[in-house]
């Protein structure tokens, strides 16, 4: 009963029934332009590269976080998507040991938490390595209407002074 085109991916043949479901439904453009809209500390900026890469910065004196809405502060209509796909990457200098990079979507357009309808989160270990990308493909195909895009990046651990204890 559920061996039918409209459940089948696109391109793919199961016992004889061709599948018409597009995996992916792109808008024109998801816009990596944006603004923080809340942190905890660390004078966080966010930016757009020159190569279209959206940037958070915040510098280590604690363990802080904040939040960056994307795609110009406008929501996305989600219905009838399947998946976001992004690549994040985080790079850690100074005190920063351990963080946490989260590509997230909520209804709310003015978060204060890093409660997401949807999220993908990684955690990158400077003791590890100082550089480190995540490939994400954040399911959507539940939801209907409109969400905001949002980019959080959490310390969760840093180093200080001569001793490099831990805050």
């Amino acid at each position: 009963p559920n061996l039918v085109s409209g459940n089948i991916r696109d391109g793919v043949t199961i016992f004889g029934t061709r599948g018409n479901v597009q995996e992916y439904k792109s808008p024109s453009n998801i816009s990596m332009a944006g603004n923080i809209i809340y942190s905890t500390g660390g004078s966080p900026s966010y930016s757009v590269t020159s190569e279209g890469y959206g940037q958070m910065t915040i510098y280590a004196n604690g363990q802080w976080w904040g939040i960056a809405r994307l795609n110009n502060n406008l929501p996305l209509n989600l219905t009838g998507w399947n998946y976001i796909n992004a690549q994040l990457y985080s790079h850690m200098q100074y005190y920063v040991i351990i963080s946490e990079v989260t590509l997230g979507i909520s209804q709310n357009s003015n978060l204060t938490s890093l409660n997401f309808t949807a999220s993908h989160k990684y955690t990158h270990d400077r003791n590890t390595q100082n550089t480190m990308s995540s490939n994400v493909k954040l399911n959507v195909s539940n939801l209907t209407g409109n969400y905001y895009l949002y980019l959080a990046f959490r310390i969760t651990k840093t180093v200080s002074g001569p001793d490099k204890k831990p805050y």
